[in-house]
């Protein structure tokens, strides 16, 4: 075996989870760390142990190998891949029904939603457009949500809602297409 490379390792890490849609929280359960360690990791200030990617390894479906050899090649649907394969596994299952982080809602939920990438929609729209995946989200949530992901979206219009002038949002770039094939953005 190799030698581990834990910035090589962590980065994967962190790609698979965002990737999965677990939250830091129920990210920390699976592997059995705190949540404040985890953003310790986050930040650069403390290490994965070998226990914390063996578990993150199982959970992820990927080798120890795969982890340390650079980036790794995510589906676009990896989390519902995850929720299928684990499905008779209580404790992953449980994290993997429960609904998404929002960054991972607008970055993946919206993938092949035609009329978000052709025209865009409003905050309301999206809601619903989560609501058909079972993900119920505020409307205001989104917007902090888009708020915090800004280099993913821009304002493609507005309209006039019940009065109201509203915001219509799309992918920033066509290139981007907020993940929707089968390759990792790079």
């Amino acid at each position: 075996m190799q030698n581990l490379n834990l910035r090589i390792i962590t980065a994967n890490i962190f790609d698979l989870l965002e990737h999965s849609g677990l939250t830091d929280l129920a990210f920390v359960y699976i592997i059995e760390i705190s949540d404040k360690q985890l953003r310790l990791i986050r930040n650069g200030k403390a290490e994965f142990g070998i226990d914390e990617i063996n578990k993150a390894a199982a959970f992820f479906l990927v080798t120890i190998n795969e982890l340390n050899e650079g980036p790794i090649e995510i589906e676009s649907e990896y989390r519902e891949i995850l929720a299928s394969i684990h499905s008779k596994n209580y404790n992953y299952a449980a994290v993997l029904e429960l609904r998404p982080s929002i960054t991972h809602a607008l970055r993946f939920g919206l993938a092949g939603n035609s009329v978000f990438e052709k025209v865009g929609l409003t905050t309301g729209e999206m809601k619903q457009a989560f609501l058909e995946k079972g993900w119920a989200f505020q409307s205001k949530y989104i917007s902090t949500g888009i708020a915090r992901n800004k280099d993913l979206f821009e304002v493609a219009g507005t309209k006039i809602i019940k009065g109201l002038k509203v915001n219509i949002y799309k992918a920033k770039s066509p290139d981007l297409k907020i993940i929707d094939n089968d390759k990792k953005d790079v």
